[in-house]
């Protein structure tokens, strides 16, 4: 009842209000252009911003899947978060940021996007120094509020830190239609977050934009990735929820012995008006001698409709990725308007299995809605039907559990799956969800 109250009181208050603070990296109003949620304390501007997410699931399993997993209906607070940023009178431009997330597992605070942006001289595009994406995937650099869907592929979730450590220099270069990310981080602060695999990372993004036209309704952007990573302590564990949050996890490798992993992805995205259609794609080895070195794979495309007078703004200068959904004056609530809606369809494919490692596959079809009553605030409805394939018995996630000796098991297990004598199971879910999204 209270996140629904809270909900309630954003949506009054982001309805009548113009101005977002999640905007992107470096992206800071100057002391002479301030909005409501913008102070000059003279030394540096100050900004605030907020962003709530309520998330409704409930699924239809067959028997299969309940003998995967278990998956209950649930209505919970998926994400709360404060933002505050500024820029530094006399620094040339710098400015800083910080976020701080309610972490619904935990029950506790974190740190988010948070550190300092130094602006280079053009056209040689900005540093970041601190805690930010990695910058590899447009969809995983994109703003989590601003997606297309209510959550990112599987194979990205089990793969892709959400944020890490370091220093990123990204840029854009109109004159040759390049956009670069290249970023060094280290996990000396984030070893205590979530989302934290890695001891050090490499990670680096090259986009080519041949199509930019001047209002970003007509964009064509093609981009490849790669990551070179050390795993922290010697193992890796990949796993991702069914792309629903409340549900538990569907696909997981357990602990590998890892020395490195390494990932090549592709991407390509295309918006024409009221059109936008995209895709990605990413292959990652684990280098594990115990598991023969797995590779996995996965990706997803989709295509999403506008279905009224509305934009959506590609960024190439914060460094290549689509923002928010902003309804034309005349749609948004707060000019008494119906809204905007917008129609999605995705498809999306995750493969954790290899020779010894057998994560699990799965993949899902979502048909979907979203209801852009303004630029701050959505509803979304979804349909999902997914298909999951797991190898059974499962082999413990950690050596020695149960005084089994895993590499043994292991082998075992191989020459079962060789021989057709490894149980798989089929486990197939609808899915049926909503969420309530406010922002600004």
């Amino acid at each position: 009842m209270r996140a629904f109250l809270l909900a309630c009181g954003l949506l009054l208050l982001a309805a009548v209000q113009p101005a977002r603070a999640q905007a992107p990296e470096g992206d800071v109003a100057a002391p002479d252009s301030l909005h409501f949620n913008q102070f000059d304390f003279g030394i540096t501007t100050f900004q605030y911003g907020f962003g709530v997410l309520i998330d409704f699931a409930t699924y239809v399993q067959d028997e299969a899947s309940h003998e995967q997993i278990d998956m209950d209906p649930a209505f919970i607070l998926r994400d709360m978060r404060l933002l505050l940023r500024g820029r530094i009178r006399g620094a040339g431009g710098l400015t800083w940021q910080t976020g701080l997330m309610y972490d619904r597992p935990t029950n506790t605070i974190r740190f988010r996007q948070t550190g300092l942006v130094m602006p280079l001289p053009k056209p040689w595009g900005r540093l970041f120094l601190g805690r930010t994406k990695e910058g590899v995937s447009l969809n995983k650099v994109m703003v989590g509020y601003y997606g297309w869907t209510m959550e990112r592929y599987a194979f990205s979730d089990a793969t892709l830190p959400i944020l890490a450590d370091g220093l990123k220099w990204y840029g854009y270069t109109p004159n040759l239609h390049l956009i670069w990310s290249v970023g060094g981080f280290t996990d000396w602060l984030a070893h205590i977050e979530s989302f934290s695999k890695d001891e050090k990372e490499l990670a680096v993004r090259l986009g080519w934009v041949p199509l930019l036209d001047d209002t970003g309704s007509r964009v064509l952007h093609l981009g490849i990735n790669a990551r070179v990573t050390e795993p922290a302590g010697g193992t890796i564990r990949f796993r991702a929820r069914p792309e629903s949050f409340s549900a538990p996890y569907a696909i997981d490798t357990g602990n590998i012995e890892s020395t490195s992993t390494r990932s090549l992805g592709w991407e390509a995205y295309f918006q024409s008006g009221r059109w936008l259609t995209g895709t990605e794609y990413t292959f990652m080895e684990t280098r594990s001698e115990p598991k023969g070195d797995p590779v996995f794979n996965g990706g997803d495309i989709f295509v999403s409709r506008l279905l009224g007078p509305g934009t959506r703004a590609y960024n190439s200068e914060g460094g290549g990725f689509f923002d928010n959904v902003i309804p034309d004056e005349s749609r948004s609530i707060s000019s008494g308007g119906p809204g905007l809606w917008e129609l999605v369809l995705r498809f999306s494919y995750a493969d954790l299995d290899d020779g010894l490692v057998q994560g699990g596959t799965f993949w899902r079809i979502t048909p979907m809605a979203n209801w852009h009553l303004s630029s701050h605030v959505r509803m979304e409805f979804a349909y999902g039907y997914g298909v999951l394939k797991r190898s059974f018995p499962e082999e413990p996630s950690t050596p020695g559990e149960g005084g089994v000796d895993v590499r043994r098991l292991a082998a075992a297990r191989l020459l079962a799956s060789q021989q057709g004598a490894l149980e798989q199971t089929t486990g197939h879910t609808h899915f049926l969800q909503t969420r309530w999204q406010v922002q600004f």
